[in-house]
């Protein structure tokens, strides 16, 4: 449960490989259902996603609609959750290897997103996630801006953000 919605685990069937996978399926709350704004942002999060292709960086299956028309993001399943609940659980053995890898895949996601022009703006333990390899991902894009040429105003002749 987050802020704005739900995620479940859930069986997907892949027809490529005529059989089901386990993924997740990002949910906006009932309550949320109405605000277009809401919508839009979690919309605008699968598209932000749409691209990505990094080990360390969680990539976007797909989005649909429910008949009644609400958008589920459909994400790969991490096995092992958010980083910062596997951190904080004492029944996970620890080693200062396993935490430095766990930087150097963020750092390695995060360099991905800047070659890519995207800030995250929101990067925490609780939106990196962890897979069954104990591979981490970042996550949770819904605060993130994609900077293009756009996005730049000009003051004395000088580009700035």
């Amino acid at each position: 449960m987050g802020e704005f919605g739900k995620v479940y685990k859930a069986l997907l069937f892949d027809q490529q490989i005529h059989n089901e996978i386990q993924v997740a399926a990002k949910t906006i709350k009932k309550s949320k259902i109405s605000d277009v704004n809401t919508i839009e942002a979690f919309l605008k999060e699968g598209l932000i996603m749409k691209d990505f292709n990094h080990l360390n960086v969680l990539t976007l299956i797909g989005v649909c609609f429910e008949t009644t028309g609400e958008p589920i993001i459909v994400l790969p399943f991490m096995a092992n959750g958010d980083l910062l609940s596997y951190i904080r659980n004492d029944n996970n053995y620890l080693t200062v290897r396993m935490l430095l890898m766990f930087a150097i895949d963020i750092a390695k996601g995060m360099a991905y997103l800047s070659e890519h022009h995207i800030i995250h703006r929101d990067l925490a333990a609780r939106n990196c996630l962890i897979d069954d390899k104990l591979l981490v991902k970042i996550a949770d894009f819904g605060l993130s801006r994609d900077l293009f040429y756009k996005d730049y105003y000009k003051s004395d002749n000088q580009k700035r953000i």
